[in-house]
């Protein structure tokens, strides 16, 4: 999980033109942004450049993140612009990942919160999270699923934008998601007075996968490696990530947090 936004749009990884590659993702703002062409995520404006040096266009496309993963398996696009699992059955990574997610939580003010969430502490929090993620990993999974119903799964486009709305309403207390995101998105909703974020897991990699059913998918893969590795060195990622409000002294593995 671009210079290009479409909604609803099909495409085939065989009927693109030659240099195209096509990457979905669902919006992970600040990494994956498609409510700017100006400003359409640092993996996207870094995979942009990286390709562009050797002759390939960056398509992006907008899908919730099961349809994503359904269309790199069925081979209708060449991959997936923010990819956390890693799982090389269908695709082909990078050698080196230079990019990090972290999950946390973002909860309500209204709601008493320790630092550390006990399982009595969960029961008293609706959580609403997103219908095609995969919280299984995380440490309190288990003790979500067993929380009699009060977590709510809702789907769509736009997900976070409606949940943070939700909770602000009232009709729920929390979310989680990669803590970088919640915090971006929630200053950029001004709502950042109202809500509370903590990490909950240590940070894992974060991957710009190609599928192998693309016939450049190993060069691709090598391409992404070497020019972002280059970008890292030569500041050129620090200065996109200062784009996004994130100041060059900040590592990826930190959460997010606006500049001053």
């Amino acid at each position: 999980m671009l210079f290009y936004l479409c909604l609803g749009c099909v495409f085939s990884a065989q009927a693109s033109s030659q240099n195209q590659v096509v990457l979905a993702s669902d919006p992970w703002c600040p990494k994956v942004c498609f409510d700017s062409s100006e400003n359409p995520g640092y993996v996207v404006e870094a995979a942009s450049f990286a390709l562009s040096r050797h002759g390939y266009e960056l398509k992006a496309l907008e899908l919730p993140w099961s349809r994503a993963i359904r269309s790199v398996e069925n081979g209708t696009i060449d991959g997936l612009l923010t990819d956390p699992t890693g799982n090389t059955e269908n695709i082909i990574l990078p050698e080196h990942a230079y990019f990090y997610a972290t999950a946390g939580y973002a909860i309500h003010n209204r709601v008493q919160h320790p630092h550390v969430l006990s399982v009595s502490d969960l029961n008293k929090i609706r959580f609403k999270l997103i219908q095609d993620y995969d919280y299984s990993l995380l440490p309190i999974y288990d003790d979500i699923v067993k929380n009699q119903g009060k977590a709510v799964y809702i789907k769509g486009n736009d997900s976070l934008h409606r949940i943070l709305k939700l909770i602000v309403s009232n009709r729920a207390d929390a979310t989680i998601d990669d803590i970088e995101v919640l915090n971006y998105n929630i200053h950029k909703m001004s709502f950042s007075s109202v809500f509370h974020t903590l990490p909950i897991s240590d940070p894992v990699r974060v991957y710009i996968s190609i599928s192998r059913k693309h016939p450049d998918a190993e060069k691709i893969a090598r391409i992404l490696s070497n020019e972002i590795h280059a970008m890292k060195l030569n500041g050129q990622m620090d200065s996109i990530m200062r784009k996004y409000l994130i100041t060059p002294e900040e590592d990826l593995h930190s959460p997010w947090k606006p500049s001053l």
